[in-house]
């Protein structure tokens, strides 16, 4: 069974973090995931994991929607898929009062359609599309990435706890992080996920739970109906 792994500065200093994901890799972790509240600023985090291993994967367990703007996210995304081709991902969550309005004294809207604009922003960015939205939350025009666009194209995943942010991941993301629900809200939530993805005319496959280093996960995978996918976490 695939194990992942979180790696965290809360749990150890940031200068052991390359030496401890080269030990996960070599153990055959399949994925370090980084998240982001008051510690390590997770960009920096996955990049230092990135730059250190060469097979492990890097996902964001995660980073608040609002605390970067959508075109800063697809920046990352994509600078992270050209040093990890493959292994990066992207995680998102709606976040807190608490994270983003008091501790960056920004907005703070739980509003599922601000993560569907995101989402869309980011996708475009880190594909290198030119970007031009007239959103209700973002109001963007002609940007496009000066460096060549990655291949592939970094994966997105989105955190749900609630029955419309399931079915948001459905439509748009390419996994659901459902951490935070008890194990018996599973398997409704993944419904939900189902549900969106089949209005979007995408294919959902379930994953399976991982645990390791104080990571427990129940993972899921969606993509285009043209190829099997997989899906990840919800909030």
């Amino acid at each position: 069974m695939p194990i992942d792994i979180a790696l965290t500065a809360l749990a150890m200093p940031i200068t052991e973090l390359p030496a401890i994901a080269r030990e996960a890799e070599t153990r055959g972790y399949r994925t370090a995931w980084v998240g982001e509240a008051s510690g390590a600023e997770a960009i920096v985090l996955s990049t230092l994991i990135a730059t250190h291993t060469e097979t492990l994967k890097i996902a964001n367990g995660v980073i608040p929607v609002q605390t970067r703007t959508p075109i800063v996210y697809g920046q990352a995304a994509a600078t992270l898929a050209h040093l990890a081709p493959g292994r990066f991902a992207l995680g998102l969550g709606l976040s807190s009062e608490i994270i983003v309005g008091q501790w960056h004294g920004l907005p703070f809207t739980p509003s599922i359609q601000q993560m569907r604009e995101a989402v869309q922003i980011i996708r475009m960015t880190a594909a290198g599309e030119r970007v031009n939205l007239e959103g209700r939350f973002y109001r963007l025009k002609n940007f496009r990435l000066a460096i060549p666009a990655p291949s592939p194209v970094p994966r997105i995943y989105l955190a749900a706890l609630g029955p419309r942010m399931c079915e948001l991941a459905g439509e748009v993301a390419d996994g659901v992080l459902l951490n935070w629900i008890p194990p018996a809200a599973v398997p409704a939530s993944l419904r939900h996920v189902e549900a969106g993805a089949r209005r979007a005319g995408r294919r959902c496959c379930r994953g399976r739970r991982c645990s390791g280093a104080r990571s427990r996960r129940r993972r899921a995978g969606c993509s285009p109906r043209s190829s099997p996918g997989t899906k990840s976490r919800d909030r």
